[in-house]
């Protein structure tokens, strides 16, 4: 199902490789730490879009909004202005403000601490959810993206179909037990990094110190 062991030299590796600190996704998570409400807002609007993009505009949403309330006094058609940048902007205005709403008005301003009753809002799914609870509440959650999916994959830790497989085999009780509640807090970012930079879609498997592991580039036959 699993191959812990395999997870654990990867994880090994991307807590100390130094290429992997300039990847946008931690210059994102630092932006995003600010407050409560740009990491959630940086949460949803992470779906089909770019770290870089992204960047661009969680500056724009902390210089005009410093709560959800604020949020609901501009129109969606303001809101698409400033999510230009974005990949389906006109969507992410939509879900953006629906968001809000729902959590002004339901939550009273307040973000729930489950998942269960986290998916249930506008613009989160287990992905987007997980990444909320992990960063915001420190729950041993992983967002599991593309880049998630395609390095466990690639190098061997699992053999999944899609991404949602992927999270259900990563949150099972027995893996949990076996996989150290650090790793659960920090993978996806670093997993992240090293897809950014390293191991894209066209990996760059010379850059990595790790390719003797990686079952892509044994099994590959490739001269790099």
């Amino acid at each position: 199902m699993i191959d812990v062991e395999k997870l654990m030299i990867l994880y090994d590796y991307l807590i100390n490789e130094e290429k992997l600190k300039a990847a946008p996704v931690f210059k994102l998570y630092f932006l995003k730490r600010k407050s409560k409400w740009l990491t959630v807002w940086g949460a949803i609007l992470s779906s089909r879009t770019t770290d870089k993009a992204l960047i661009k505009v969680l500056p724009i949403l902390e210089k005009n909004f410093s709560n959800p309330l604020d949020v609901l006094k501009v129109s969606k058609e303001e809101l698409e202005i400033m999510f230009k940048p974005l990949g389906f902007y006109k969507n992410k205005a939509k879900i953006f403000w629906d968001f809000n709403k729902v959590i002004v008005e339901k939550y009273n301003c307040e973000i729930p601490d489950n998942l269960e009753e986290l998916i249930k809002l506008p613009g989160i799914g287990l992905k987007v959810g997980s990444i909320i609870l992990n960063d915001l509440f420190r729950q041993p959650l992983i967002g599991v993206d593309v880049h998630v999916f395609r390095i466990l994959n690639r190098f061997g830790v699992l053999k999944t179909k899609d991404p949602n497989q992927t999270w259900k085999i990563l949150h099972s009780r027995k893996v949990q037990d076996k996989i150290p509640k650090q790793l659960y807090l920090n993978l996806n970012r670093y997993l992240v990094a090293f897809g950014q930079t390293i191991c894209k879609v066209k990996p760059f498997c010379q850059g990595c110190n790790i390719n003797k592991n990686c079952q892509y580039f044994i099994c590959s036959k490739k001269v790099f």
